[in-house]
């Protein structure tokens, strides 16, 4: 009977081979991860592990709101890539049965929770056995009714282990507000406040305001070269170029969300307009010029 979970690797959103798919298929990288997560289910699910047999390109396209020939393609680039005919690659390396049952796995938190909330801990308790915990953070069906609990158990455990993080300050309100205003202002409704997100507002509201730092990215977007009014319709929207202080942006996009500056296209057709008038009114001076002489004549 097949297992009803599966492991994924900690790199598998960022594999570079997403990406050669994606050129290859003419799809979105997002979709072509997607397809490969059915992909991986399905294979999970299978009589026999890793294998595809059973994926039907039809009920992926309606899971993901996407066409049957958007799917297919998508298919028809993994092959060589991560599929080897109807075998998803690196099955029986990434998917390895489990070291221990659930059983065990239940067990051991509840020995921690006891341990946890134990007024007096013993020299035994302090020399408690070490163990490896499993790779993955799933809980099997006859473990749900403590998978909750168990969650919350491993995060005090950790917390007493490492004051460092036990003690380390929470993610300022300003820091979410300027994120999610970037968010909804070059609508990024995918994107996810990480590390790098964090460092970059961080070192922002160093050096601005919270107002300052809404207007940066405010006038950012009203600035035409970057939001792909440019030569090559590149848009130049992250936050790391809003917050470039060594190349001024934040002072000079907060200067451009008071006076937006007109596109190119703009100018060159404002000139076009007057050069226009100009022709226009020389003509019509060379025809008055010509009945002139001809009253005369």
């Amino acid at each position: 009977m097949a297992n009803s979970w599966l492991r994924l690797w900690h790199d598998m959103p960022t594999d570079p081979k997403w990406r050669t798919i994606s050129k290859i298929s003419g799809q979105r990288i997002g979709d072509v991860i997607s397809v490969f997560i059915h992909m991986l289910v399905c294979a999970s699910n299978a009589n026999e592990r890793g294998r595809t047999q059973s994926f039907n390109c039809e009920d992926v396209a309606s899971a993901l709101d996407l066409e049957i020939d958007q799917v297919s393609s998508i298919v028809d680039a993994m092959q060589s890539r991560v599929l080897d005919g109807d075998r998803l690659k690196g099955w029986e390396t990434r998917q390895v049965a489990r070291e221990d049952g659930s059983a065990e796995r239940a067990r051991a938190w509840r020995e921690d929770k006891k341990a946890l909330n134990s007024p007096l801990r013993t020299q035994t308790n302090a020399n408690e056995r070490k163990r490896t915990p499993d790779s993955d953070s799933d809980s099997d069906s006859d473990s749900d009714s403590d998978s909750d609990s168990d969650s919350d158990i491993k995060k005090e455990i950790q917390k007493k282990k490492n004051p460092d993080v036990a003690n380390a300050p929470p993610v300022r309100a300003e820091i979410f507000e300027v994120f999610n205003f970037w968010k909804e202002k070059f609508n990024h409704p995918r994107q996810s406040l990480n590390d790098q997100y964090k460092k970059i507002i961080s070192l922002a509201l160093k050096n601005l305001t919270l107002a300052d730092c809404l207007e940066a990215i405010e006038g950012c977007s009203l600035t035409p070269h970057n939001i792909g009014q440019n030569d090559t319709g590149q848009k130049w929207d992250g936050l790391h170029i809003i917050f470039d202080f060594k190349k001024g942006n934040p002072a000079r996009f907060i200067e451009n969300k008071n006076n937006p500056p007109t596109p190119k296209n703009l100018k060159i057709g404002q000139k076009a307009q007057n050069t226009k008038q100009a022709v226009e009114y020389i003509i019509q001076k060379i025809e008055e010029q010509k009945n002139d002489n001809e009253r005369n004549a």
